[in-house]
């Protein structure tokens, strides 16, 4: 009985020396700092911000640099706003971070208001992209399109602002075919993305305002030409 007694507590002391170290839930920000490696099937919760016909971009608190991230679903029924809770394996599918969801991988536990984008300006969007990568953003400058889809195939389009910063873009939700040379917008609202080896905006078909920026013609006078050269 003694000797049972000593080896029990032996053990306890045994077993109360031990450090226990509590799991901790994988994070969107922490998928996109790299903290996981490629292949690991990993759970994340947050909300769903926007939708395509094969996957949702999801996003979590406090909905801001690197807590955006893309779910690869094949097909989805889900809408923005959706909190959901998703199994997936991480890759970096041709330079984009990605979650592809497991088979019922994607639970919606509940509904909530769709995240405000962030609003941030051109210059500083595209100086350091990655941080927005797959994250709702307002590119606050006013802008006129430089390059068609006509021209650059795929749907893309360009735009320069009005700082002269250059933005690429994409027609995953807006007509690339409305978009005409010349155009000008006030904003643009929308899914910042990584595809075809580029950051690209996504802006969203409400989220993309047309504004005329057509000088009218005015009645000028010779005195007032010549005035020019004085």
């Amino acid at each position: 009985m003694k000797r049972f007694a000593l080896v029990t507590a032996l053990l306890l002391v045994a077993l109360g020396a031990q450090t226990v170290v509590a799991a901790v839930a994988p994070t969107i920000y922490d998928i996109q700092n790299g903290v996981y490696a490629a292949g690991d099937t990993l759970t994340v919760t947050g909300t769903v911000v926007a939708v395509r016909y094969n996957g949702i971009w999801v996003a979590e608190a406090p909905f801001g640099a690197y807590n955006g991230i893309w779910v690869y679903m094949g097909s989805t029924t889900n809408v923005p706003g959706d909190i959901v809770d998703v199994t997936g394996v991480y890759s970096e599918y041709y330079g984009l971070t990605e979650l592809a969801a497991i088979t019922d991988g994607v639970v919606t536990t509940g509904t909530g208001p769709v995240p405000a984008p962030t609003v941030l300006d051109a210059a500083t969007l595209t100086a350091d992209p990655e941080p927005w990568e797959s994250c709702a953003v307002t590119i606050s400058d006013g802008m006129h399109v430089t390059e068609t889809s006509d021209v650059l195939g795929h749907g893309y389009w360009t735009c320069q602002m009005t700082n002269g910063t250059v933005v690429n873009f994409d027609d995953y939700f807006y007509d690339d075919t409305t978009v005409l040379l010349g155009q000008c917008y006030n904003n643009a609202t929308g899914i910042w993305e990584y595809t075809w080896s580029a950051f690209r905006m996504e802006p969203y078909v409400d989220g993309y305002p047309l504004v005329d920026c057509v000088v009218d013609d005015q009645e000028v006078s010779f005195g007032d030409v010549k005035s020019l050269f004085r």
